[in-house]
């Protein structure tokens, strides 16, 4: 009997990792929010091990907290005298106030212990963002495709052990492309502008975005057209209010 009980448990375990959600029993479909904890929760685990592991690898820190503590530390607001070690600042706004709070919090950049925990938690909330973002597809995805987005070696070393603002802008694409995923446009809009105002390679996103919103609303009438607009100022102004303060 119980070998009759583990080939039926691991059969339906098959079943259930190999199996797109929409196409699963319906008892079955409770189970995702239990796999998606439990994937967070092992990705903490192991990530934790590679920053207390790992040797950290400095290549662009250092260059971003001299860049930053221009603006912070002497009250620099003309790019052309922002720079650090490799060069110009060559980051848009975002980028300068969400690196400013890193090298306040930080001690000016000096606490790489802290940078690392604080990037732990960008990385599990990235990781949160793509999940989600896979299980609203869940026509496509099966639950297996999940635990693959935990085993990138490279991801881990981008996020835990060199700290590129790649991190924070990936993040935030993501929570865009998950409330657009629910419909929220405008709301998901101002998150890609922010995403954008951190690093500028979000940008390659804004063409799917445009077809996205012509799909939704169309053109085929003023209100609607209105709505395209509406959503495409809504990244525009973000971008100027950002940028004011340097212009």
């Amino acid at each position: 009997t119980t070998s009759v009980d583990c080939s039926s448990f691991m059969r339906s375990l098959i079943t259930f990792l190999f199996t797109p959600e929409a196409l699963q029993p319906r008892g079955a479909r409770r189970y995702m929010s239990a796999l998606m904890v439990l994937l967070l929760v092992g990705d903490f685990c192991l990530s934790e091990l590679i920053v207390r592991k790992v040797s950290y690898t400095e290549i662009d820190w250092v260059a971003y907290m001299q860049e930053v503590g221009g603006v912070f530390k002497e009250g620099q607001l003309d790019y052309q005298h922002l720079r650090g070690d490799t060069g110009p600042l060559v980051y848009p706004a975002g980028f300068v106030y969400l690196y400013g709070f890193l090298w306040k919090v930080t001690g000016e950049g000096s606490d790489i212990a802290l940078a690392q925990q604080i990037f732990v938690g960008v990385y599990i909330a990235t990781l949160a963002a793509a999940l989600m973002i896979y299980r609203s597809a869940n026509t496509v995805a099966p639950p297996a495709a999940m635990a693959l987005l935990c085993l990138s070696k490279r991801l881990h070393s981008i996020f835990l052990l060199r700290l590129f603002n790649d991190c924070f802008a990936a993040l935030l694409v993501y929570l865009a492309i998950l409330l657009f995923t629910r419909h929220r446009w405008p709301l998901g809009c101002f998150v890609y502008s922010l995403a954008v105002s951190v690093k500028m390679n979000a940008l390659l996103f804004a063409p799917g975005l445009l077809l996205l919103l012509l799909q939704t609303y169309g053109v085929n009438s003023p209100e609607r057209a209105l709505r395209v607009v509406g959503c495409l100022a809504i990244c525009a102004v973000t971008q100027l209010i950002l940028a004011a303060p340097f212009l």
